[in-house]
């Protein structure tokens, strides 16, 4: 993607490695940013939505569920109920076996295979190209990314991604590597679940309903149980792009926000520039996911204070408190800060980290506040920014 004059972005798929599978949904999401974007239209800040913003986002968040539910909804409609009622046109393929094996053969559903797998590919396809719209329209209500921003082709790279549920893995550029200690067995099988955890529900309520309904005629129809199943997952699908979109967007803002704050504060950098590179290792660990957000902390603060980048390595709770402990009080504050912006810039706290951010306040003696936490999450997810936190003193 390169542009012109005017800054209108132009296809160029191979700077960015487009596959050739996806080379039509990039040029459709990057066709909208032309002299269209609402870019004059707003402040080159977008650390905190404006409540205008976030009522055009719901209305494209409203749209994007209808449609994705109806997809998932119509997607097992269609691959069951035309069995129910027409079952010669999904026959079986015979494959005799040697009667030594005490049967005659096994059937293979060679129609309902090769229709499920196309059923399944045009759902996929339609729900994508749901995402991805919706991904633009909030980075056109935005007025994101600014054109004039030097990152403003990565900036839409990044939200193409979002709308694909896509990751990026440039935190490697830095030596960060949130699998790191993983066996790739571990990482396969993490992988696995993230993408089958539809079907396996699915799978399970089958299971219970196939044995409570055992003895009715009804049965026949527990295949069908998939309808809710599958229309809840594409809408838990879309919702997950559309909070990654918003917090995509602020993400940049808040984190340049949040160096000019760490600089103002600091009377002395070569403590803090010392122990920071720790601290995003241990972000990066914690956090177990390759979020480009976090990148963008990396690179900004990384190439802000000039930090040496260092071998990967895995850093324990035990570990970092240890090495912060010496840290004078300004110092300790500002990493505060970091550790507590890593950890909610992806917009999500998980129960692990809520462990992890109390065992450093009772071990580094800093004012974590478990609600407060929350409250931030909850407010970055609404699009309200982390001003507090950024402004916030953890040193008692």
């Amino acid at each position: 993607m390169t542009t012109t004059e005017n800054n209108t972005p132009q296809s160029d798929d191979n700077k960015f490695h487009i596959p050739f599978y996806e080379k039509h949904a990039f040029k459709f999401f990057i066709r909208a940013f032309d002299s269209s974007h609402e870019e004059d239209q707003h402040h080159d800040r977008y650390d905190n939505l404006s409540s205008n913003e976030i009522r055009k986002i719901g209305a494209v968040a409203k749209k994007t569920y209808l449609l994705a539910g109806a997809a998932g909804a119509l997607g097992v409609s269609l691959l069951y109920i035309p069995q129910i009622f027409f079952p010669f046109m999904f026959l079986n393929y015979h494959i005799a076996l040697p009667t030594v094996l005490g049967m005659s053969g096994i059937d293979i559903p060679i129609g309902f295979t090769i229709y499920g797998v196309v059923l399944a590919l045009l759902e996929i396809y339609l729900l994508g190209l749901l995402n991805l719209r919706a991904a633009q329209q909030i980075a056109l209500i935005c007025g994101f990314p600014n054109q004039s921003d030097k990152h403003y082709e990565e900036h839409l790279y990044s939200l193409y991604q979002v709308g694909l549920e896509k990751t990026s893995k440039k935190l490697l550029e830095y030596n960060l590597d949130p699998w790191f200690g993983l066996s790739k067995f571990q990482i396969m099988i993490f992988q696995l679940f993230n993408k089958i955890k539809a079907t396996l529900s699915n799978m399970v309520i089958k299971v219970i309903l196939s044995r409570i309904l055992a003895r009715f005629t009804i049965r026949a129809y527990v295949d069908l149980i998939g309808i809710p199943i599958f229309a809840a997952w594409n809408i838990y699908s879309s919702n997950k792009v559309i909070n990654e979109a918003k917090i995509r967007i602020m993400a940049p803002s808040v984190i340049k926000k949040l160096t000019k704050q760490i600089k103002k504060d600091l009377k002395k950098e070569a403590e803090f520039k010392t122990l920071l590179y720790d601290v995003l290792q241990y972000i990066t660990i914690i956090k177990r996911d390759f979020h480009y957000n976090h990148y963008i902390l990396a690179h900004r603060l990384i190439n802000s204070f000039e930090v040496e980048v260092k071998p990967l390595q895995e850093i324990s709770a035990d570990q970092l408190t240890e090495k912060l402990q010496q840290a004078d009080e300004e110092t300790k504050n500002a990493l505060a800060k970091v550790l507590a912006i890593g950890i909610l810039i992806d917009g999500h706290l998980s129960l692990r980290e809520k462990k992890t951010l109390a065992y450093i306040k009772d071990n580094l003696h800093v004012a974590f506040d478990l609600k407060a936490f929350a409250r931030w999450e909850r407010s970055f997810l609404e699009g309200n920014g982390l001003n507090e936190l950024i402004e916030a003193d953890f040193i008692p």
